[in-house]
């Protein structure tokens, strides 16, 4: 199976499957109209640029196989996870009884045809425990095994590199799962790999996690606890429904009551969305505030890399001129964007 991203020189292709995805540019991929289930049809032609492989230390995997694996993660999830009977992977979010954002999760169908579902998630390590308790706890006596295999796996993000060197990836038979991440179209690879070749092609990268965060910070998508803290934060304000994450019309889950009113009423004043400092910063704290020039407060600090970062911002304030002050007394000036990739009705 070949492997990476391709420079596309159609001025318009359609999906196979709903015709009605649109091609943005070269840089940009598609828009598509229904990511869980549309396939993209592309027309290549030159050489295909270069990617880099990231390993994510980050985020830890969790299986979860049996019969009873989609009635159990319907419940709970903000998607429909009937869907992965026709895609493979999934961007989801578990919440609490008051509607906030337990943990982001992606969801990969790595059944057989012959087995039982048997799905791997991808979650944050920090709250990978928590998760399988949680997990455990909504079993009950329904026909699921649940593990912690981050021992045996290890996820990967593959990105679109500007540089001229091309970097080795693992080999196909190691591979568990590789596709497009589902989260945001364009925005790179997903891939989980054994431990074993995972560690074999650490060696030959040059650039670390470090660069994936900056790269996904400029695209503005959050993830894990750092972006996302547990039990502070609201989905559709962490643009779960730009990013293909949950689903209004699958039923009852924990927490869909108030995600279901805050949709239809039509009222989400703020969002997350991607800032950039004017300098590197030193010494920020998630959950600083985030003011005008005439010190008004309008945001929340949320995380950064390098000058990149997130902040939670009322949209109708957002302006040119933001700041921010570190606990030393240290004032950053920044300013905010839409992120290219939100749907224009937003």
């Amino acid at each position: 199976m070949s492997f990476g991203f391709h420079r596309v020189v159609a001025k318009s292709i359609l999906c196979s499957k709903c015709q009605h995805c649109k091609y943005l540019g070269p840089k940009k991929l598609f828009a598509y109209s229904n990511p869980q289930v549309c396939v993209p049809v592309r027309t290549v032609t030159g050489e295909s640029p270069t990617t880099v492989t990231h390993p994510l230390y980050s985020r830890n995997v969790i299986q979860m196989e049996g019969p009873d694996v989609q009635p159990l993660l319907q419940g709970l999830v903000t998607n429909d996870v009937t869907l992965l009977d026709s895609c493979s992977a999934m961007y989801t979010m578990m919440l609490n009884a008051q509607g906030r954002v337990l943990y982001d999760l992606i969801l990969y169908n790595v059944s057989r045809e012959s087995d039982d579902t048997h799905l791997l998630i991808e979650c944050d390590a920090g709250v990978t425990q928590e998760l399988l308790t949680v997990l455990k706890r909504y079993k009950i006596r329904r026909k699921v095994d649940i593990a912690d295999v981050s021992d045996k796996y290890r996820v990967s993000s593959a990105l679109v590199s500007d540089g001229h060197t091309t970097h080795s990836l693992p080999r196909e038979s190691q591979v568990i799962f590789r596709g497009e991440d589902p989260r945001v179209p364009g925005f790179g690879w997903r891939i989980i790999t054994k431990s074993a070749a995972s560690d074999e092609y650490q060696e030959s990268r040059v650039s670390g996690e470090y660069a994936y965060h900056e790269s996904r910070y400029r695209w503005g998508i959050a993830e894990g606890m750092l972006d996302l803290p547990p039990g502070n934060c609201f989905p559709l304000e962490s643009n779960l429904e730009y990013m293909n994450g949950v689903c209004f019309k699958k039923g009852c889950y924990i927490g869909q009551e108030l995600t279901a009113r805050t949709y239809h009423t039509g009222v989400t004043r703020k969002h997350l969305v991607p800032i950039v400092f004017d300098r590197v910063p030193e010494s920020l704290t998630p959950g600083q505030n985030i003011t005008s020039d005439a010190g008004k407060n309008i945001g929340k600090f949320r995380h950064s890399v390098g000058i990149h970062g997130l902040g939670m911002i009322r949209i109708a304030e957002m302006q040119r001129g933001m700041k921010i002050c570190s606990p030393s007394g240290m004032t950053y000036n920044l300013t905010a964007h839409i992120p290219d990739w939100w749907p224009k009705s937003s």
